[in-house]
């Protein structure tokens, strides 16, 4: 059994049609899946930014315990050096007692000042990375937007083009009499 040429026309225009539109629902379905996903890359950019400057902050912290920690060191190792040169009744302030008092106390802030500029550098670092993913979250929502704004065009250039297509098709037919 063979269909009528009218019905097949109509079957292949309707066709036609109906792959404009799962093409033009594709390509808006693909670019919000993209921003979707940007989206998501984002929130993760940003929540990484907030444990890099959360990592800042306990460098801060530490370093500054552990300058404590050597100041406090260098005091007691201060007091042990008085206390022997005053056990054999040698006069601190002059001389070399003296000199080992300032060379103690100098060497121990230079220690200390070590110290904290680490922890300030390591802080530093840090706070680069964190500035680097805020960033990173913004050009991928940027991306992301951009996407799903591609994605309506690409939408919106197949509906024109399936649309021209199905109308050639069926002006086609009609002066062929099919239809």
């Amino acid at each position: 059994m063979c269909l009528p040429a009218g019905i097949l026309a109509t079957i292949a225009i309707g066709t036609a049609a109906a792959g404009t539109l799962v093409s033009t629902i594709g390509a808006v379905q693909q670019g919000k899946a993209q921003r979707r996903q940007a989206d998501f890359n984002a929130a993760v950019s940003r929540n990484n930014a907030v444990l890099a400057e959360r990592q800042a902050e306990d460098s801060l912290r530490r370093g500054r315990i552990a300058e404590r920690q050597k100041r406090l060191q260098i005091s007691k190792l201060e007091g042990s050096q008085i206390a022997a040169f005053a056990a054999n009744n040698v006069a601190l302030d002059e001389g070399s007692p003296l000199d080992v008092l300032e060379f103690t106390a100098a060497q121990g802030e230079l220690e200390a000042s070590n110290i904290r500029v680490a922890a300030e550098r390591e802080a530093t670092g840090f706070r680069a990375r964190a500035g680097g993913l805020r960033a990173e979250a913004g050009l991928l929502e940027a991306s992301g937007k951009a996407a799903e704004s591609a994605g309506f065009f690409e939408g919106f250039s197949s509906l024109l083009a399936g649309a021209s297509q199905t109308a050639n098709l069926a002006t086609g037919f009609r002066t062929r009499g099919v239809i």
